[in-house]
Formats: C-alpha cells, structure tokens, sequence
C-alpha cells in the first residue's frame, strides 16, 4: 500500500515531545486507509492520553479513520467521550465510537455473509 511506508516514521513521530508533531503524526495517519490503520491502532489508542487535546482529538479522528480494525478501543473513546476535560475531544471520541461500532456491525455481517454461502 502507498501508505505503508510512512507509517513507521509516522509511529515515531507520535511519541516526540513536541505536540505539534505528534498531531501532524495523527493528522497524516488519519487519511490512511482502513487497512493501513490496523497496525497502528494500538499507537492511536496510548494518544488518546496524551496530555494535549489536540492531539487526543486528531487521535479520536484517526481511530474513527481505521474503522472496525478500531473496535478494541471502543471502551476508551467512550470513556473519553465522557471524561475528557476539553469538549472538542469527547465530540470526536463520541462520533468515533459511533462510527467504529457502526464499521464493526457491517464488517461482521459481511463476514458472516460469506461463511455462509
């Protein structure tokens, strides 16, 4: 895939002091396809603790972008959809969940389809 090879520098920028960096990191991640998202959705979920809102607001937004590969961290964006201190962040997360859960329940249906043809 076209996105596979930035992907690692893009991990690595997730952890770098800087915030600015680390959202640029997830703004890029964020237009990834689904597919690309599964091996990153673990380092999406540990941003979603991150100490700035922007940065768990673009990672809300990432998830939401890996659709059902995300179904995993469907107990923390709920959790940050409640809980976050910045509203902009628990909007994301909520509309996030919505979205994850939404892909999950197609994903599922499709692939029970299949098996049972």
């Amino acid at each position: 895939s076209p996105a596979g090879p930035a992907a690692p520098a893009l991990r690595t920028l997730l952890r770098d002091k800087d915030p600015i960096l680390r959202t640029g990191a997830l703004r890029a991640l964020a237009t990834f396809a689904e597919d690309d998202l599964a091996p990153v959705v673990h380092d999406l979920g540990r941003a979603l603790d991150d100490g700035e809102w922007q940065v768990r607001y673009q990672a809300a937004r990432g998830l939401a972008s890996a659709g059902h590969h995300a179904k995993g961290e469907l107990p923390h964006l709920e959790h940050r959809s409640h809980h976050d201190p910045d509203g902009r962040v628990r909007t994301a997360s909520a509309s996030a969940f919505e979205v994850i859960e939404s892909a999950w329940i197609l994903y599922e249906k499709a692939r029970r389809n299949r098996l049972y043809k």
